[in-house]
């Protein structure tokens, strides 16, 4: 019996140290195969959270993905997921370089008018089968993935709240526009801005000479909801040469909300400084247009120079050898080491082909420029047309159909009319009054072999009828 319970516990300790064997196999498989390939892509923040949407807006917003290994580029497939991934949209895809861990991912939140509440999708991040992350092995073959969720709340109420946290003026050159730039946090579910911005300019060597400029809401941009965003404005002050001190107050709809007092600037001479920029991109949203259809030209400004200077996107328009027309944006204001994105809108009612070529203008440079071609339809036409010889056809068989039924119903009031044999004419009489014609009364003493036969009716007009005389009853009775 002994000798039996023996054997069994060996062979539980030969069983247990096998399976000790195969988890520590599994161990060290999974330590380095298999753990890289999944440990190495991540997302932050880890609780993605959108809170008081408001109904019928959007709002972006952006999380980082990375990885732990950096040695060939990684492309991202994104898909969103959940009962809310229709309100979830973003690039189909996101790609890591080489050399790059991390990567910024910018997705949108549209509620529409969907009820209050909470609602939850998941973003599904795979890499594509061509590219499955860094190649270490057998890890290639399986696929990294990351799914973060995204949670958030729609409300009706509108929600502000921001706040100012700098103001920085940037040194500049005389006869330029002074200009400065300030980070606005808007922690709020509505596009918010500075009701106005009120600045005072103070020579430093001469204290009597002072400036003051308002600069009213109608001319600072909105920073949209949960963002935050760096403004960038020029004032309209042009100064000479000289050290001067500004104060500049932000004000919102309960008063003054930052302030800055006694902040040193210097203007230089002319020439001081570097002025330069470059023109970084050019496109339309799209390369064919129905006619008057909305296109939408953007283009991003690259200020390498060593000050801020006032910009615009300038855009030509030609149609073969001929320029038509000539759209500039409103200048803005780009602090130096500043990339700044223009837009311009443009319809055209004439179908062809076109060409934009734009180009930034700063100062008194303007940079290279780049060209962009694209087509007006003009398929509409066609379609007026068809529609108007369609018009045309039914009020022709409308016309059709009302003429023959009167002339059905004609035909059917009128008596039919018996056709004349060739040759036969036609008399027209006046009308005939019919008489009725008497009878003779004859009396039973009299034969009827001796009754006078009664005469026939003349129907002429006017003509009485022949009645049997006393003397012919006379002549019988003799």
């Amino acid at each position: 019996m002994r000798n039996l319970f023996r054997l069994r516990l060996i062979a539980d300790e030969t069983i247990i140290k096998k399976a000790l064997f195969f988890f520590t196999a599994l161990v060290v498989f999974f330590s380095f195969f298999v753990h890289p390939a999944f440990a190495s892509l991540g997302f932050s923040p880890g609780d993605i959270r959108v809170e008081g949407v408001m109904a019928n807006t959007t709002v972006e917003q952006t999380i980082y993905f990375s990885r732990d290994s950096a040695n060939t580029p990684l492309t991202l497939d994104i898909t969103f997921g959940g009962l809310a991934a229709e309100y979830i949209s973003g690039p189909s895809s996101v790609t890591f370089e080489t050399n790059q861990l991390s990567v910024p991912y910018t997705f949108k939140v549209s509620p529409g008018t969907i009820p209050e509440g909470e609602y939850t999708s998941m973003v599904s991040a795979v890499t594509r089968s061509a590219n499955r992350g860094d190649k270490k092995g057998s890890g290639s073959s399986i696929a990294l993935a990351a799914y973060p969720v995204i949670h958030f709340t729609v409300t009706n109420q509108a929600k502000p709240d921001f706040k100012i946290v700098n103001a920085i003026f940037s040194e500049t050159e005389e006869h330029q526009p002074v200009g400065f730039s300030y980070l606005l946090e808007n922690k709020g579910n509505v596009a918010s801005r500075p009701s106005r911005i009120e600045l005072k300019f103070v020579n430093a060597d001469n204290p009597t000479e002072g400036y003051n400029e308002l600069i009213d809401a109608e001319v600072i941009p909105f920073v949209q909801p949960f963002t935050n965003e760096s403004v960038a404005l020029f004032t309209k002050q042009q100064l000479s040469v000289g050290r001067y001190l500004i104060d500049i107050r932000f004000y919102g709809e309960s008063g003054m909300i930052f302030e800055r007092t006694a902040i040193p600037i210097q203007i230089f001479p002319s020439g001081t400084f570097q002025q330069k920029g470059t023109f970084e991109k050019f496109s339309s949203d799209k390369q064919t247009y129905e006619q008057n259809e909305l296109i939408q030209f953007k283009g991003s400004f690259n200020n390498i120079g060593s000050i801020g200077v006032s910009a615009s996107m300038v855009v030509e328009f030609f149609q073969g050898e001929k320029r038509i027309d000539l759209v500039k944006t409103d200048p803005v204001f780009v602090p130096p080491n500043r990339v700044t994105d223009f837009t311009l809108d443009k319809r055209f009612a004439e179908g062809g082909t076109y060409r934009a070529k734009g180009y930034i203008n700063y100062g008194i440079y303007n940079t290279d420029s780049k060209d962009v071609t694209f087509t007006i339809g003009t398929t509409s036409n066609y379609v007026v047309i068809i529609s108007l010889l369609g018009f045309v056809l039914v009020v022709f068989l409308a016309l059709f159909f009302l003429l023959h039924s009167k002339r059905r119903k004609n035909s059917v009031t009128q008596p039919p009319q018996t056709p004349l044999p060739p040759g036969a004419s036609v008399i027209i009489t006046p009308p005939q009054t019919m008489q009725t014609p008497q009878t003779v009364q004859v009396t039973p003493d009299v034969p009827a072999a001796t009754q006078v036969p009664p005469q026939p009716v003349n129907n002429l007009p006017n003509q009485p009828v022949n009645q049997p005389t006393n003397n012919s009853n006379n002549t019988l009775n003799n």
